[in-house]
């Protein structure tokens, strides 16, 4: 009888860590399937020497969290792209910012491309976060740019 109860009991604890080890792993899986909004542009955006062409594209997840990818390029040597996204509601009404992941000096809302070679498109890939309680608000996105 002392066996049975060992071997039950061990049975118990056995079925205890593993519901314990795979739980999390599940909880984890739910967390990271963020809801997403994904905003295009279908036009280019044109700065003084600079282009940002058509297809740019902003992602913003339920998280706060901001992934923006486009092409860029300039027809002189050594400038840069400049570029600030604002968040807006339904009526154009500006809820807040992207807060740039690798910000410059003095501006944590500024991204910044440098553009070195006038004869090169530069893939553009900029990470950045936002108020996640926004989130269901934002229905628009600013787009604001220097060259």
């Amino acid at each position: 009888m002392n066996r049975i109860r060992r071997t039950m009991g061990a049975v118990s604890v056995l079925a205890t860590l593993a519901v314990g080890v795979t739980l999390p792993a599940a909880g984890a899986a739910s967390a990271s399937a963020s809801a997403s909004k994904t905003f295009v542009w279908d036009h280019d955006i044109r700065r003084g020497d600079c282009t940002l062409f058509q297809q740019t594209k902003l992602v913003l997840t339920s998280d706060g969290k901001a992934r923006f990818e486009g092409v860029v390029t300039s027809g002189d040597d050594h400038d840069a792209w400049l570029m600030w996204l604002t968040l807006k509601d339904r009526d154009g009404a500006v809820l807040g910012s992207v807060f740039n992941d690798d910000p410059v000096p003095g501006d944590s809302t500024k991204f910044v491309k440098n553009l070195p070679n006038h004869r090169d498109r530069q893939r553009w890939f900029a990470y950045g976060t936002f108020d996640r309680g926004l989130y269901p608000l934002i229905k628009k996105v600013g787009l604001r740019a220097s060259c």
